[in-house]
């Protein structure tokens, strides 16, 4: 008996009925699915910032489980065997780009992975996933501020605006919503070391616009490798100084290695790419204003956190900050 009888499919241009195995109609309807998914932008990227909000989870997960700097190590040496493995004739190739652009490169690859990583993970395992998430709206801030700064790109008063809303919100989830903690300056040392990080990925991502023209996946490689090698510096310092480094004990330590190193370095890495190739880096980079909101999910769902009244107001204040930031700046405008 076929399973599917009669299932349409197309054969030279001609739709004609064919009976069909379980096994074959499984496989035709999983590439029609995989074709889909491959055209269909806004599941890309919205995918990719669902992996990249995992991240969060996993950092909180990890604690008392492997050490930051422990964790950052073991995933760039994942992300580096794999990469190299599969991108090693175009490494190559690019070698000579590549040095000629070196200090960019180091730099790159330390702040961007490996120090950013490194403090994303203290901040984790120093505070709740929501504030995790909710903090990161300070990215686009800081981005904006290196750019007029490093590139003389001009802010418009609108983006201003948003600028103060969003560190609005920011200062709502520091001083859990309490103004004379606000005003006090006391701060969770977790949110504190988020803030640090976010500089790092801000300064990671301004220097992106002065990339060499090297392929996206080569560009991963090589910055991985960097990453790797910073990570085993610190890894080498910390044991020097008789750290409180960490080493993955049982499954779940390697569960949340492999997770971070297969799904926020590379997947999502990938989706986003894709993406971005569909819809351009303006239209994809709006994506990322879903990370508080998968990140306050799934800390409230995984992790039994609190969504508090003070997390609302900061989501409203921040994101409409955002959405006031990302507007196109008038003058590039009319200049384009």
């Amino acid at each position: 008996m076929p399973f599917c009888a009669y299932f349409l499919v197309t054969e030279h241009g001609h739709v004609v009925p064919k009976n069909l195995g379980l096994y074959q109609c499984l496989n035709f309807l999983g590439v029609i699915l995989l074709k889909f998914i491959n055209n269909c932008a806004p599941l890309l990227l919205a995918l990719a910032v669902l992996g990249w909000a995992g991240n969060t989870i996993a950092g909180r997960f990890s604690e008392g489980v492997i050490s930051p700097l422990a964790l950052v190590f073991l995933r760039w040496s994942i992300v580096v065997v794999l990469l190299v493995s599969f991108r090693a004739k175009d490494m190559i190739a690019s070698w000579p780009l590549m040095v000629a652009h070196w200090r960019w490169t180091l730099a790159m690859g330390t702040a961007g992975f490996t120090g950013f990583n490194v403090l994303y993970y203290l901040a984790a395992q120093n505070t709740t996933a929501v504030n995790l998430g909710l903090l990161q709206c300070v990215m686009p801030i800081y981005v904006m501020i290196g750019c007029a700064i490093a590139y003389k790109i001009k802010v418009a008063p609108i983006q201003m605006v948003g600028i103060v809303l969003s560190l609005l919100g920011v200062a709502f989830v520091l001083g859990r919503g309490d103004i004379s903690t606000i005003l006090a300056i006391s701060f969770n040392d977790g949110d504190a070391i988020m803030l640090l990080a976010a500089m790092f990925y801000a300064g990671y991502t301004v220097g992106l616009r002065k990339r060499p023209e090297v392929e996206n996946f080569t560009m991963l490689a090589y910055l991985s490798l960097v990453a790797w090698f910073a990570a085993a510096v610190l890894l080498l310092a910390d044991l020097g100084f008789e750290g409180s480094l960490q080493w993955p004990s049982d499954l779940s330590a390697w569960a949340i290695i492999l997770y971070v190193a297969l799904v926020p370095s590379l997947l999502s890495q990938i989706l986003f790419i894709r993406g971005v190739q569909l819809v351009g880096s303006n239209k994809a980079g709006v994506y990322s204003n879903l990370l508080p909101i998968y990140v306050a999910v799934l800390g409230v769902v995984l992790l039994g956190e609190k969504f508090e009244n003070y997390h609302l107001i900061a989501t409203i204040l921040a994101g409409f900050g955002i959405y006031l930031v990302s507007k196109p700046n008038v003058a590039e405008k009319n200049r384009d």
